[in-house]
């Protein structure tokens, strides 16, 4: 049997559609294509001076950006799950900032709604797919939040969600027809559908962050 360099970690039961190379790098084009979050965030951390909440968003970025890595290079459950933990802050960040708009909350009852929603998430996170669903369950919760709010937006506002509403579904809908067919070549190590969902979330992240730190 050959001893690969991953070999001795338990594997993620649902892999993507690039199959997994006996190499340091199992994936490549999953691999290389995160190189968009490590992009974005360092564009966020550029201007962290204008706010400290684009300093929260340069940060998760960065956590999802390092964990995406690790888990293509690898294929295990662990760098999986930090993969989707950084997917389901970002999700739980941006919907607990479109609670505290649409209700006026106090930062407090931000960040308390922000932890329960996290104590109750994070133990679905190396369950299955279940972790992925909640992500989209909250990224869908976020957006009907924001269009409530639609005559409250600038018109730069408005651009902006209009951006990630046309780029997040789209990306989505690739993923999907990555990991269940007709866009997938498994031998392919150069570039891949999902490696695009990659480069097209990591310009959502980027929207975003703008959306929530430089629109009003």
């Amino acid at each position: 049997m050959v001893n690969c360099p991953w070999s001795s970690f338990e594997k993620d039961p649902f892999p993507f559609c690039e199959e997994q190379i006996c190499h340091i790098i199992g994936q490549p084009a999953n691999t290389w294509s995160n190189i968009g979050y490590f992009v974005i965030a360092w564009l966020i951390w550029r201007h962290r001076h204008l706010g400290r909440d684009r300093l929260v968003f340069a940060g998760i970025c960065l956590f999802l950006a390092i964990g995406s890595t690790l888990f293509h290079m690898s294929g295990a459950m662990w760098a999986k799950i930090l993969d989707v933990s950084a997917m389901l802050l970002l999700s739980g960040v941006a919907l607990c900032f479109s609670l505290q708009k649409t209700f006026a909350w106090r930062t407090r009852t931000q960040l308390g709604v922000f932890f329960v929603l996290s104590a109750l998430s994070y133990p679905l996170v190396g369950n299955g797919k279940l972790g992925g669903y909640l992500f989209i369950a909250e990224v869908i919760a976020t957006v009907a939040l924001e269009i409530r709010l639609r005559s409250q937006m600038t018109p730069q506002s408005w651009g902006y969600l209009k951006q990630i509403m046309i780029t997040f579904p789209v990306a989505l809908g690739l993923n999907m027809m990555d990991q269940h067919g007709p866009l997938c070549w498994p031998t392919n190590h150069i570039f891949t559908v999902h490696g695009l969902w990659h480069l097209m979330t990591a310009f959502c992240i980027y929207r975003i962050t703008q959306y929530y730190c430089e629109a009003k």
